[in-house]
């Protein structure tokens, strides 16, 4: 005997509701609302949208419930999603679903000091992958970014949005970057100032969105990726601001030094587990991205660096890996699988590249020659960043499709 009926209406609203607003993927979000259907003998719809999601039960007039998708906390997706399964398989009734997803809301993101550690290790296991060796600058990378993490929790809990916690925390990393630089130590000050920013991307809503526009979810995709967008602004202008008020400017580099293939593995594990901690990922399921992050981006290593690809084909083909790995490891485990492809692929993000072009057009708006070397810089940095979207998104967006026919076949 089903319970169908308001309760049950309401709570699949509700789940609903925690999964968009806490960074699970929009299909992964309609497919927990069908398994919810299938548990309780209901007929309820949501249409996701940026601000909210409209619920149309039983091809009734629709009511919107706001929850924007503006939040990332694995830990309340991980519970929700393992309450779905528990309803759709009939372990679960209406009142133990109602208590399961109250108590998944009730679930804090990750402590304000382990966040903070979270982004110091996160950001000097970058510097290494960067090729960022001398200790005393990673110690002022680690240092940074931890002071920014702490910032960040500090503005969230006076409710500042995102957008002022990394135009605040980007500001801290370019005056950081710009002392390093009148210090003296030039050539490492450019990755002083961007590996405690790198930890600062909004890689989840920048995932999701990608996700949505392959599956022609065309408007919320394009709200996911703008407010992303917004946020890498931030970030770009905090620190340029920093850099202003410490009197320095970030030098055009040469390429990164080579890093020996062990270290890049270690570092690209520790990178991962520091972005998990950061997305509030259950413990137990930090091993995942950490283990396929560090195999990936040894085997970007070695088709860059041994085999000399360039680097938009080695993204394609470690990220394509990526998504084939964690697509079903997300869907078993029910963790968002944005939030561990990120996890995963942060190291092969072309951080350096992206700064390198930004102060390239600096330099050559005053009037030093370096513009063509700026433009080869963004036309790499972008066709990384397209073949990182790509080869994480399309493993997913196929794996979607095979189980949306399974599910038709089963009914």
């Amino acid at each position: 005997m089903g319970d169908a009926g308001p309760e049950a209406d309401a709570l699949v609203a509700r789940a609903a509701e925690l999964l968009h607003a806490n960074g699970q993927s929009t299909a992964m979000t309609l497919r927990a609302v069908d398994e919810l259907d299938r548990g309780l003998d209901a007929r309820i719809a949501v249409v996701p949208e940026w601000s909210g999601l409209f619920v149309v039960v039983d091809g009734g007039p629709a009511r919107f419930a706001p929850a924007a998708p503006s939040a990332i906390n694995m830990r309340r997706v991980a519970a929700v999603m393992t309450a779905v399964h528990g309803t759709r398989d009939r372990r679960l009734d209406a009142a133990g679903l109602a208590a399961a997803l109250e108590a998944a809301a009730a679930m804090p993101v990750v402590g304000t000091a382990l966040f903070a550690v979270a982004c110091a290790t996160g950001s000097a296991a970058l510097g290494v992958i960067f090729g960022l060796l001398d200790p005393l600058a990673l110690a002022a990378v680690a240092l940074t970014a931890l002071l920014g993490g702490l910032a960040r929790r500090g503005l969230a809990r006076l409710r500042i949005g995102l957008y002022a916690q990394v135009f605040v925390a980007a500001l801290l990393a370019g005056v950081a970057g710009g002392l390093w630089g009148v210090l003296g130590m030039p050539e490492s000050a450019a990755l002083v100032a961007v590996c405690p920013a790198m930890v600062l991307v909004p890689g989840p809503p920048l995932l999701n969105g990608a996700l949505d526009l392959l599956a022609l979810r065309t408007s919320l995709g394009v709200a996911r990726i703008v407010y992303g967008s917004v946020a890498l602004l931030s970030i770009t202008l905090g620190l340029g601001i920093g850099l202003a008020i410490a009197g320095g400017r970030l030098p055009v580099l040469s390429p990164a030094v080579d890093v020996p293939f062990w270290l890049d593995m270690l570092a690209a594990g520790i990178a991962a587990a520091s972005f998990s901690i950061l997305f509030s990922l259950p413990v137990r399921m930090i091993l995942w991205p950490v283990v396929v992050g560090a195999l990936a981006h040894g085997l970007h290593w070695t088709v860059v660096t041994g085999l000399g690809w360039s680097l938009a084909a080695g993204a394609l083909l470690t990220s394509l890996v990526v998504g084939a790995a964690l697509a079903p490891i997300s869907t078993r485990l029910r963790i968002p699988f944005a939030g561990i492809g990120f996890a995963a692929i942060v190291a092969m993000i072309p951080g350096s590249y992206v700064f390198r072009a930004l102060s390239g057009l600096v330099a050559a708006a005053e009037g030093r020659p370096e513009l063509t070397g700026a433009i080869s810089d963004a036309v790499t940095s972008f066709l990384v960043v397209i073949a990182l979207a790509v080869g994480v998104a399309v493993p997913t967006t196929v794996r979607g499709w095979i189980l949306a026919r399974r599910e038709a076949r089963r009914a």
